[in-house]
């Protein structure tokens, strides 16, 4: 099963969030996602992000190693 996105629905997964993937006939997976750096970014969907003429075409990352300093 393929679970990719083009993104533009989506905000980024950080650490501590619960996600539930449902499909018809199959049934519910139940996850929690774990990112051992703790890296964050503006609750902002990529579409949001560029609607606002954000810089670059990324939400920007808020904390870790790649968030502006």
């Amino acid at each position: 099963m393929a679970t990719g996105t083009n993104h533009r629905g989506l905000n980024s997964f950080m650490d501590g969030d619960k996600i539930e993937l449902t499909v018809e006939k199959v049934g519910t997976l139940h996850f929690n996602v774990k990112d051992e750096h703790k890296r964050t970014w503006a609750r902002t969907m990529r579409l949001q992000h560029k609607e606002k003429s954000g810089d670059g075409p990324h939400t920007p990352q808020l904390t870790g190693k790649y968030a502006q300093k």
